[in-house]
């Protein structure tokens, strides 16, 4: 008797539904999602990690990020999950812009916001010495006024 060359239809199903669950599956099926950036407040030129997932499938030159009307340089990703961009100078300190984060082609997403300020200064031990002393200083005179 002679053996056929043909395969079970069965196999080649099985075969099939194989190659789609280890090929299909990839990063394609990744949801796109912004979450929070940090910080939320800073200065021109302050580097911004933008939180989500599903954010190197289109790679950097597929995202675009906005501050306002001016548009942010693109550092790199870190993993799929975090983008790193530098806050543009144009907005004055005090504004707060709502930041837009534009994967071309996948869409965009506008619920950030950063506010522009001075970087905070911090306060030293010698600070908190002068503030008490003036604060004596202040109490004293009040009681030569009497």
């Amino acid at each position: 008797m002679r053996k056929s060359n043909r395969i079970a239809p069965g196999f080649l199903i099985l075969l099939l539904g194989l190659s789609v669950a280890a090929f299909g599956g990839c990063d394609k099926d990744k949801k796109l999602r912004v979450g929070e950036m940090s910080p939320t407040e800073g200065p021109p030129g302050k580097k911004i990690i933008i939180h989500g997932n599903g954010f190197q499938q289109g790679g950097m030159k597929r995202v675009e990020v906005f501050f306002g009307e001016y548009r942010a340089d693109v550092k790199g990703f870190d993993g799929d999950d975090k983008i790193i961009v530098v806050a543009p100078s144009g907005p004055k300190l005090g504004d707060t812009v709502e930041v837009k984060v534009n994967f071309i082609g996948r869409g965009s997403v506008d619920h950030l916001r950063y506010k522009y300020k001075l970087p905070g200064r911090r306060m030293t031990a010698g600070d908190l010495t002068k503030k008490k002393a003036g604060e004596k200083g202040k109490k004293e005179k009040k009681k030569d006024k009497k």
